[in-house]
């Protein structure tokens, strides 16, 4: 629009210049008028009066006159020339005659000038109007210098046209009142203003009026001499002018930057006009300016100019018919420019704040900001401040939603950002903006948005949250379609700005939203197929990042259907069998599982019975979830159908089972049904459970031992709890028996895809006809394949002078196991489509050239391609589906963004979705219940990169260090700086929602490289709810079997089932055990061994163990009462285990080590002891004569049977000749059933715990059932080490989600307690001289292998499922004593001698302490020898490892801190590269355990010096995973630097004085673990030189360094001055044989003997020991130093 104004302009000016230029006469040789009459003359050549045109402000003329001059002439030199103007504002000169120019024409002979040629170049630039302009001619005299006037002329000049100028009036020195114009239109004229002139009106009341207004003025030439300027001028020439006649004037804006809201198309400008009330003009519609008459009768060119608007404002005016009526100018047309440039650089300006409703809490709502002056800002942030109770100001920052800054060009030249609003509370809280531009500088200011005159915005959060009050209805049919009203409070609820309703986790498609107001929404239920595959799901309204509480939904089935579970029977002909003493339990089932029945009605008749008689008593039975049918409910042999029907709420289901009684001995079997799974989902083996029931008859041996005859797949395996003993460990990779052979686990490589009918037989090892049989099927499917383009990553950017690379090497089938190749054999399928924007809406399909020519894995776009791509094709999405045999995948998406950038894009990265092991995730399905990482590496120099989260818009993702993995090595958005960051992005577990699809951004940097970001995309899984059953039975005696039952929401192969029974009101530290065999299946019987109140909870979790997922507890707790069958229990739990019942066992087993640990509290525990004993005899007598046996082989207790009338003051003999009284158990008898029960448990124990399938809640039973038997006076060395056993099985097999919590509350507890069995002499009282013998007869080294039990268990407990830069600690100390069950006790002191006497309730200790040769007996306290901190630390490189600030070193240390100021372990840097990988692809374990010194001051081996020595020792072990995930020893390469370091507290130095200093020594370990060696081959001080770095006496602490980690203790040392070294002094039975000079200390220790065999041996000659005297003991030890001889309570001294 500007230029065809402008160039009218120049066209215009040219033709007036033309117009005006006249003929200039040169003058002739002839005789002038001044020489004829002797006059001079002064002669214009041409028109003497000259109209023009000023076209843009300017026009010019060149005057030509002659000057003739009569003879004799006058010298040129005496000539003076000057001009003038009469009208100065039209056209000024200086009057010095500057704007001619002379050139003589002709001289007379005397050489003085004769004729002159005159011409004045005119430039009428100022205003229009009418002047004279002339010129005179004078003579100097040379002598007087006095001027004479020669001659003189003038020419008129009409100057048409229009000029606009502004008026400033000023009140000069002397009073007067001075008006100043200055011009503003034409060429190079310029108004300016400062914008803060021009800040807009206000009313009164301070809102706004109106824009500021802009006066200026308007003066007219017209062509026939009459003119437009003051009052005065009127009526001039065609007898005046008004602003009417500037009708005809066209108004243009040629350069508008939005300071006049202005339409070019509507505004009338020559309607303007004035109000003279308000003294103001006013302009037409539509015109921001226009042309008015003044009350002077001065016309005027008013502005309305927007307020804090900066820039040039340039109009056009152009005026046609101005010359219309001149025929000299008809051809011409008048116009102009008018240029107002308002000045400085406002700030940005808010127009407007939307939406203006109350905002939520929570905040994510969007907020969206009009303003304007903000289009060359580099960034904007949104604040509200918010004021505590205590005046404190705080600043809620909105962030702004990435991509939303938008620019408006012409008409309103406004910007508009969109903010996330942050979480806060407040009402009319202060709002601003704050805007970052360039300073105009180089740099850049940061200025605050000013809001638009008048206008104001208060941001407010509402008080109320969003809420859900109820739900109508809240079932629907799982087909969809049904309005569901949710009523509640739904502000501003809007789904197009992304507010959603929730079905857990999964946004519902907007379409299903019928309509919304503030106090209720209507949607149309979705169908359940496209919401997931939950029946029950949890419905919440969120809005912006405030989410409702939740309700739930359940989706009614349209399909259930019935089944039963059955117990007791065993399967024969296709029919259930009964035998003569089976009792049997049928439980109704409904599917799905999370229907809910109302009742059931049970029916069970005779198979013929023409009357269908009930043998069943229905009306009991009417809410009974299960029946018990025993042969006695089936009087006769032959068929019978058990029949259920379940009635639901809609509608009523029912099946029925065919049955058979038998009058054989039968055999109960039944086998949980696994659910469909395939080989590799999940990633554990495939478990098969049985539960099995023998006849309720028989005699004892013939159901005693059973086997378990597994058919699966065509293999026949066959099992008894001998295999499971044997095999010793239940493994993921080899077919094994678990729980005593009721399960077969079959590994995932043996899997192949098919419906596997599995078969179970269960028989009598002694009478394979007493048997009994299950069946069910194991299905198998195939996993789907997963497809993976390049690294993974869902959007990409490629610039065009890159090549873009293509690979789907990463697609792999899941079902292929190690060591095949899961990516082997795969077939890939590419498309392709463009488009202009990312969303796709018109993609077209893909040019040829962006695809592969065949199903390549890998193919190459190259540049050139990218180049010749067209403005349609900026985006490129590719699929890509794969193939294998007859399985094909989902399809895999990537977006491709082709930038058009000269700079290459960063491609050469690498991105893995993983978990913290390094193991990868299919990113399609998260478990948003694991720890998730993304992982970027970078193969270019320089590169770096961070995250942010894009969706869902929560930007508190990242904002809350709680949701990421904060260990050592990975990403933190806290640090003071991301800048150069190449760690990955760690999210724990649960810190991603379920059921949704999160987007995270990855930006890299890289200088020289376009750096657009990389986007990937998480997927997590549904979240099941668990439904429990109340049991039909919640009240029953020890005797009772309560059937559990547990239902999902919905059904997936990685479920796991477990039900834990608790101490009904208990605390922490009360009963927890896991019940029912820990199956892992939904259905389960158990037993409960104790009377009491019990609190039952069925928990969910994946099969791995890793996360629990859903629990349901009970609202009635199961109540149990004693029953005589408690008596029986020792004898109960041999045929328990024998028959592979390992459910009951553990069950029983817990209870009982709990009734005879020191925990049991109870009057009747005496008396409950001595039972036991009774009935245990009473049962051996039984089962030997029963196999054949005699009384005389039964034992000890041989010929006791308990008495009906249960007084236990009179038992008898049992024999085929009659029954004898005998004398009741005495309390020796009672002390050798208490230890040998203690036995069984822990030899079962292990046999039964370490065969559990991995990863159960088994393991919480087994450290507890460990904790119990720990808890004993004194347990023999093959106890122990049989306990050690089962502690470390229980850590492997326990799930990675109770690991810790589970081991850091029990462990420290069980190894306290093992650390004083171990080390308690009252443990070996004999009455002759004999060492503690293990069962190899070799001395043992107990002591020693319980600490380093505890630390591999402890270490193996707290890295169980962490990855690289994890840490953690666990402290060894006595646990809170156990609530569980205490009674008050008023039991005599005869009972409490009794269970002290029998290991049962005692807690005492006696150790020895050694000190030099002198043997010493005396207490130590448990802190010498059990107590101790581990610390562990997991790193695959040295920046995974914490970093230690200690004092006095200036350097950064990596290593563990410790407990305690001054102990904690630390590598040197060379050591890095001998610990770690090059690649950093192995995981290192550091486990640093601050030991008590039990080598030393337990009197187990001699000190190394006659001062004191260190409390404790401290011990670090490198630890590895093999690829079991098992901890191994790592051994390090290192034989010369001493680069592994301790800093160590020393608890004592008063004895360093003198030449004594701090000092350290070592220890070399020569045996492993749990083996048996011979006389002083344990430990022995080490050969390695020991570096000492530093120490302080005042400070007690003394740091060491050695070649390899090792276990390390403090001494005091001696400084020898003549060689300046340092060596341990006053060793004892040491021979020091070398010294290394320097800070090394090299010291070899010989052993004076392999054992030490003293009391006061002579240290300087290895005499025979002296006769003893009164009162002394001959103590005969091993090398632990435990004494098989008690110290004299008496005189008397054992022989």
């Amino acid at each position: 629009m500007r230029f065809p104004v402008l160039l009218s302009l120049v066209q215009a000016s040219v033709a007036g210049f033309a117009f005006a230029v006249a003929a200039v006469a040169v003058g002739a040789d002839v005789v002038s008028r001044a020489e004829l009459d002797g006059v001079p003359t002064l002669t214009v050549q041409g028109d003497s009066s000259v109209r023009l045109l000023q076209i843009n402000g300017a026009v010019d003329h060149e005057l030509n006159c002659f000057l003739s001059l009569p003879e004799p002439g006058v010298p040129f030199d005496q000539l003076r020339f000057a001009d003038s103007s009469t009208e100065s504002e039209v056209l000024a000169t200086d009057g010095s005659g500057s704007l001619l120019s002379k050139q003589v024409h002709s001289t007379w002979e005397n050489g003085n000038v004769r004729g002159l040629n005159l011409t004045a170049n005119l430039d009428f630039d100022e205003f229009v109007g009418r002047t004279d302009y002339g010129i005179k001619v004078s003579q100097v005299d040379p002598d007087t210098r006095a001027a004479t006037l020669l001659v003189s002329t003038s020419c008129d000049y009409l100057i048409a046209g229009t000029t606009v100028f502004s008026r400033e009036s000023s009140v000069t020195a002397s009073g007067a009142t001075e008006d100043k114009r200055a011009i503003c239109s034409g060429a190079g004229r310029v108004h300016s203003v400062p914008y803060t002139e021009l800040t807009g009106q206000l009313n009164s009341d301070g809102s706004y009026k109106g824009p500021s207004t802009l006066e200026l003025y308007m003066q007219t030439q017209y062509l026939d001499g009459s003119a437009v300027t003051t009052p005065a001028g009127l009526g001039q020439g065609k007898g005046g002018r008004s602003p009417a006649d500037y009708a005809g004037m066209g108004m243009s804006l040629a350069s508008f930057e939005g300071q006049i809201v202005h339409n070019v198309g509507s505004c009338k400008p020559a309607e303007g006009s004035y109000d003279n009330d308000a003294g103001v003009f006013v302009l037409p519609e539509h015109c921001g300016a226009a042309y008015y008459t003044a009350p002077s009768g001065q016309p005027g060119f008013g502005l309305a100019v927007e307020p804090y608007r900066a820039g040039k404002l340039e109009f056009g005016l152009e005026w046609a018919d101005f010359t219309a009526d001149d025929s000299d100018f008809m051809d011409e047309a008048w116009t102009s420019t008018v240029t107002i440039d308002v000045t400085g650089a406002p700030p940005p300006v808010i127009t407007q704040v939307s939406p203006t409703y109350d905002f939520r809490q929570a905040g994510g709502e969007t907020l969206l900001v009009d303003l304007y002056n903000a289009d060359d800002s580099l960034g904007r942030e949104c604040s509200v401040q918010s004021t505590d109770v205590n005046g404190s100001v705080t600043d809620i920052i909105f962030g702004e939603e990435a991509g939303s800054f938008e620019k408006f060009g012409f008409p309103t030249f406004s910007e508009s950002a969109t903010f996330v609003t942050g979480a806060g509370v407040g009402r009319e809280l202060d709002f601003s903006v704050a805007v970052a531009r360039p300073d105009g500088l180089g740099s850049t200011e940061t200025v605050q948005a000013v809001f638009f005159p008048g206008y104001d915005y208060d941001f407010s959060y509402d008080p109320q949250v969003v809420r859900i009050d109820s739900m109508s209805p809240n079932t629907g049919l799982e087909s969809g379609g049904t309005p569901v009203t949710l009523s509640g409070y739904f502000p501003h609820f809007d789904v197009t700005r992304g507010d959603s309703i929730l079905f857990d986790g999964a946004v519902i498609p907007g379409s299903y939203v019928m309509s919304s107001t503030e106090t209720s929404i209507t949607l149309a239920l979705p169908p359940r197929a496209e919401m997931g595959r939950n029946y029950i799901y949890a419905v919440s309204v969120q809005i912006g990042f405030e989410m409702s509480a939740a309700l739930d939904f359940r989706y009614i089935t349209e399909s259930a259907s019935a089944s039963m579970l059955y117990t007791g029977t065993s399967l024969r002909d296709g029919r259930q069998e009964i035998g003569r003493c089976n009792s049997a339990r049928f439980t109704a089932q409904v599917l799905p599982s999370t229907a809910k029945a109302t009742n059931y009605t049970w029916s069970l008749t005779r198979n013929g019975d023409a009357s269908k008689t009930n043998l069943l008593d229905s009306e009991n039975l009417l809410e009974a979830m299960y029946v018990d049918i025993n042969s006695a409910d089936m009087p006769q042999v032959g068929d019978y159908t058990l029949t259920v029907t379940i009635h639901l709420a809609a509608v009523q289901v029912t099946t029925s089972l065919p049955l058979r009684r038998t009058d054989t001995l039968t055999i109960g079997v039944f086998l949980h049904t696994p659910t469909a799974r395939a080989i590799s989902i999940p990633e554990a083996p495939l478990r098969l459970s049985a539960m099995v029931e023998p006849p309720g008859c028989g005699s004892i041996g013939d159901v005693e031992e059973l086997m378990f005859e597994w058919t699966f797949m065509d293999k026949v395996t066959t099992f008894s709890y001998h295999s499971a003993v044997e095999s010793n460990q239940a493994q993921a990779n080899i077919e094994s028996p678990a729980r005593l052979g009721w399960e077969y686990v079959v590994p995932q490589a043996d899997l192949e895809y098919g419906n596997h009918l599995v078969n179970l037989k269960v028989y009598s090892a002694l009478d394979e006809s007493i048997n009994g049989m299950a069946a069910t099927y194991a299905l198998i499917q195939k996993a789907d394949l997963v497809p993976v383009i390049r690294t993974g990553e869902s959007r990409m950017d490629v610039t065009k002078v890159s090549t873009l690379e293509m690979t789907a090497g990463r697609s792999y089938d899941p079902d292929v196991t190690y060591p095949q190749l899961p990516t082997a054999n795969i077939t890939y399928s590419w498309a392709c489509v463009t488009a202009s924007k990312a969303t796709f809406e018109s993609p077209t399909a893909c040019d040829e050239r962006l695809l592969p020519s065949n199903t390549t894995e890998a193919f190459t776009v190259p540049k050139q391609t990218l180049q010749a791509l067209g403005a349609e094709q900026t985006f490129i999405r590719y699929s890509l589906t794969v193939t294998k045999a007859d399985r094909a995948s989902q399809t895999s998406q990537l977006l491709v963004a082709v930038v058009d950038d000269t700079r290459p894009a960063v491609t050469d990265y690498e991105i893995v979705v993983r978990n913290v092991l390094g193991e990868p995730l299919d990113a399609s399905a998260i478990k948003y219940y694991e720890p998730v990482v993304i992982d970027v590496a970078g193969n270019t120099d320089g590169l770096s990169w961070t995250y942010s989260l894009v969706s869902p818009a929560d930007t508190r993702f990242f904002f809350f260090s709680s949701n990421l993995i904060s260990d050592q090595g990975y990403y933190n958005p806290d640090s003071q700086s991301t800048i150069g960051n190449r760690y990955p992005l760690g999210i724990r577990a649960n810190a991603l929602g379920a059921h949704m699809t999160y987007v995270f951004r990855i930006d890299f940097e890289k200088v020289g490289f376009q750096t657009e970001p990389v986007f990937v995309t998480l997927t997590t899984r549904e979240r099941p709810t668990l439904r429990f059953e109340t049991p039909q039975i919640t009240e029953g005696t020890t005797s009772s079997v309560f059937s559990l039952n547990a239902a999902p929401s919905f059904v997936d192969p990685s479920f796991a089932y477990y039900f834990v029974l608790t101490e009904a009101g208990g605390g922490e530290s009360s009963l927890r055990v896991c019940v029912g065999g820990c199956t892992g299946y939904p259905f389960v019987n158990m037993r409960i061994g104790l009377a009491g109140n019990y609190t039952l909870t069925a928990l969910l979790y994946d099969t791995q163990g890793t996360a629990q997922l859903a629990a349901d507890t009970l609202s009635t707790d199961i109540i149990v009462k004693d029953s005589d069958v408690t008596d029986r229990y020792r004898s109960e739990l041999q045929v328990l285990f024998h028959q592979g019942d390992d459910n009951t066992w553990t069950s029983l087993a817990n209870d009982l080590a709990f009734m005879l640990s020191e925990d049991y509290e109870s009057e009747e525990a005496l008396s409950a002891v001595r039972r036991m004993a009774a009935a245990h005899s009473a049962w051996e007598l039984e089962r030997s004569l029963s196999l054949g046996g005699s009384v005389a082989g039964v034992g000890q207790l041989g010929g006791l049977v308990r008495a009906a009338t249960h007084d236990v003051s009179t038992l008898a003999i049992r024999s085929s000749v009659g029954v004898t009284p005998t004398p009741a158990p005495t309390d020796e008898d009672v002390s050798t059933f208490v230890k040998s029960t203690v036995y069984d448990l822990i030899t079962g124990s292990k046999d039964i715990f370490c065969n559990a399938f991995p990863n159960t809640l088994h393991s919480e039973q087994c450290i507890m059932l460990v904790q119990s038997l720990a808890t004993q006076k004194c347990i023999d060395a093959d106890g122990v080490y049989r306990l050690l056993h089962v502690v470390k099985c229980c850590g492997e097999n326990v799930p990675e989600h109770t690991a810790y919590s589970l081991m850091a509350k029990t462990l420290p507890d069980v190894f306290f307690k093992l650390n004083k069995v171990s080390v308690n002499e009252q443990c070996h009282v004999v009455l002759h001289r004999r060492r503690l013998l293990a069962e190899e007869e070799k001395p043992n080294n107990l002591a020693a292998d319980v600490h380093l039990a505890f630390m591999q268990a402890g270490t193996g407990a707290m890295v169980n499922g962490k990855g690289a830069g994890h840490t953690g600690s666990m402290t060894v100390a006595p646990a809170t004593k156990s609530v569980r069950r205490r009674r008050s006790v008023s039991a005599g002191a005869d009972a409490a001698a009794l269970l002290a006497n029998a290991g049962v309730n005692t807690s005492l200790v006696t150790v020895r302490e050694s000190f030099g040769d002198s043997m010493v007996p005396g207490s130590v306290t448990t802190a010498n020898t059990g107590q101790g901190t581990l610390t562990v630390a997991v790193a695959s490189n040295s920046e995974q490892l914490p970093q230690l600030s200690v004092e006095g070193k200036s350097t950064t240390l990596k290593g563990i801190q410790g407990h305690g100021k001054n102990n904690f372990f630390y590598m040197k840097p060379q050591c890095f590269d001998k610990v770690f990988s090059p690649a950093g692809d192995e995981t290192v374990i550091f486990s640093y355990y601050q030991a008590p010194n039990f080598v030393v001051r337990s009197g187990f081996q001699a000190p190394p010096a006659l001062g004191q020595t260190s409390e404790g020792l401290h011990w670090t072990v490198l630890y590895q995973p093999d690829v079991t995930t098992k901890l191994r020893e790592m051994k390090v390469d290192n034989e010369e630097d001493a680069c592994f370091c301790w800093r160590m507290e020393m608890t004592d130095t008063s004895g360093l004085v003198g030449d004594l200093k701090p000092g350290a020594y070592t220890f070399k370990q020569l045996k492993q673990y749990g083996v048996d060696v011979g006389r002083g081959a344990a430990y022995q001080y080490d050969e390695l030189p020991v570096h000492i770095e530093g120490s302080s006496v005042e400070e007690k602490w003394v740091e060491a360094c050695m070649a390899q980690p090792g276990l390390v203790g403090t001494a005091p040392t001696a400084r020898l001055a003549i060689f300046g070294s340092t060596f341990l002094a006053g060793f004892n039975s040491l021979a020091v044989v070398g010294i290394v000079l320097g800070a090394l200390l090299l010291v070899v220790v010989a052993m004076a003997g392999a054992w030490l065999v003293a009391s006061r041996v002579a240290v300087v000659a290895a005499a025979p020991p002296r006769a003893l005297g009164v009162g002394e003991v001959f103590v005969d030890r091993d090398i632990w130093g435990r004494s098989t001889a008690p110290m004299p309570t008496s005189p008397s001294v054992p022989q």
